[in-house]
This record gives structure tokens, sequence and C-alpha cells, in this order.
């Protein structure tokens, strides 16, 4: 019933949540691109006679056509992944209070007593059954 507290043992805490700000980070600077690029659209195409211009026009509506739907996707999964991350915390919150752990303490280093908690409860659980074996046996 305690597997995800394993689970959540071997993950860091801070390094999920700095992947979820790297993500909303990335989606941001693809977003403001996006806005530029829809911008000079609107400007209008370049002078044919400037092939350079041209090129970055090309270039630039290539990118809107494949990134404008993957932006869209994305959007409301990075929505998503902030929601889960502002729940964790909270969830994370709770748990600390309800174990009278201090507000400041490590999640991490939590998750990491009760994974080697549930391990020593595990073996001992093993030696038991090994016993009754041993026990049932010799009857």
């Amino acid at each position: 019933q305690l597997e995800s507290v394993r689970r959540a043992a071997k993950l860091s805490t801070a390094e999920v949540l700095e992947e979820v700000a790297r993500l909303r980070s990335g989606l941001n600077l693809i977003g403001e691109e996006l806005a530029a690029l829809s911008k000079a659209r609107a400007a209008g195409a370049p002078n044919e006679g400037d092939a350079t211009a041209c090129a970055k026009y090309v270039a630039g509506e290539r990118f809107l056509v494949v990134m404008q739907p993957f932006y869209d996707g994305c959007k409301g999964q990075v929505e998503e992944l902030e929601r889960s991350a502002t729940a964790m915390n909270e969830a994370q919150g709770l748990m600390k209070s309800y174990f009278s752990e201090e507000s400041k303490a490590n999640i991490d280093e939590l998750y990491s007593r009760w994974a080697t908690f549930l391990r020593h409860v595990d073996a001992a659980v093993s030696l038991v059954n090994e016993d009754r074996k041993r026990a049932d046996a010799r009857k």
C-alpha cells in the first residue's frame, strides 16, 4: 500500500520542480517567438528582391505551421504539470504537519526515512514468515 513512498524516495522533489519550471520557461520562449512571427506575418511578406528577408519569412512561416499546434497542445499539459506541482507542494506540507516535522524540513529526507522504515518492516515480515514455515515443518 505504501509503494508510492518507495518511489518518492527515489525522486528529488527539487529536481521535479526545476524541470517543471524549465518546461514553462521553454514554452514561454516558444510563445514569444510565435507572437513575434505572427506580428511579422501581419506586416506582410517582404519584397521579392530581398532574398535574405524572403528566406527568413519562409522559415518563420514554417516555424509557425509546425510550432503553433505543438505550442497549443503543450500549453495545457504544462499548466496541468504546474497545478500538479502546486498540489504536490501542498500535500507535502500537510504530510510534514501530520508527522510533526518542521515546515522547513527536507521532504526528500522524510521520504527516505519512510522508505528505510518500510524496508525494515518488509525484512521483519519476511523473517517472521520464515520462522512460521520452520515451526510448521517441525510439527
